[in-house]
This record gives structure tokens, sequence and C-alpha cells, in this order.
């Protein structure tokens, strides 16, 4: 059995510089590919809290050979909804993994507010 460790997230924008080096909650949600499975605003309970990473950087990918030179490291598979060169050929970002620590078991989340496509303020609902 292969056990892949993601080591670079990838989105369509930058991560904010304010969040480089500070722990981030991992909300956990099942849903179809693309499309957010929370509103922006979510009650307490709402959700749950798998875990919290931190990215030690983030940087812009100029090309395709640079995207899938560095497969490994983010595991977009060529041809996955998530490939280069999306419809509308917007920006792709990597934001590199520094830590992860997983909850023993999921927690209660705050109330949340969407901040942007996949960020959320924790207790602000």
């Amino acid at each position: 059995m292969c056990v892949c460790v993601l080591q670079v997230e990838t989105r369509e924008y930058a991560l904010p510089e304010a969040l480089v080096g500070k722990p981030i909650a991992l909300i956990g949600t099942m849903g179809q590919a693309g499309v957010s499975a929370l509103p922006d605003t979510v009650a307490a309970g709402g959700a749950q809290l798998l875990g919290e990473l931190t990215f030690g950087e983030c940087f812009r990918y100029t090309s395709v050979e640079q995207w899938r030179a560095d497969e490994k490291r983010h595991a977009v598979t060529e041809g996955s909804e998530y490939d280069w060169a999306p419809a509308g050929g917007t920006e792709k970002w990597g934001w590199v993994v520094k830590s992860v620590r997983r909850f023993d078991s999921p927690a209660a989340a705050p109330a949340l507010t969407r901040q942007s496509r996949s960020l959320f303020t924790l207790g602000s609902a």
C-alpha cells in the first residue's frame, strides 16, 4: 500500500501572507469537486475540525513544465479536475506544507465565516 504525503497544497490564489507560518484549522467536509460544501456562514457545530496545519511558504507556478515537475509534491495528476490551466486560465499557487497535526477525534467547529474560496474565520458567524 502506498501512502501519499502531500507536501504542497494547490489553489488558484496565493495564501494570505498573514497566514504563512500560522496554524490553520483543517475543516472536514464531503461534497463535489470544485463546489464548496459549506455556505459563506456556518453556525457553531455545522462543521468538524479534523486537525491543524501550517504552511511555510507560498509560490506561484509559472509554467506547465514547473507544474508537471512538481507533481510528486502536489499530487494533482494530469487530466484531473484540478490540473494545470483549468477553464478560464486561472493562476496556480503552491502552499508548502510545513506541519500537520491530526486530532485524535474530530471536534465540533465554532461558527465560521468565509474569507475566500477555502479559508474561513473561526468563531465569527
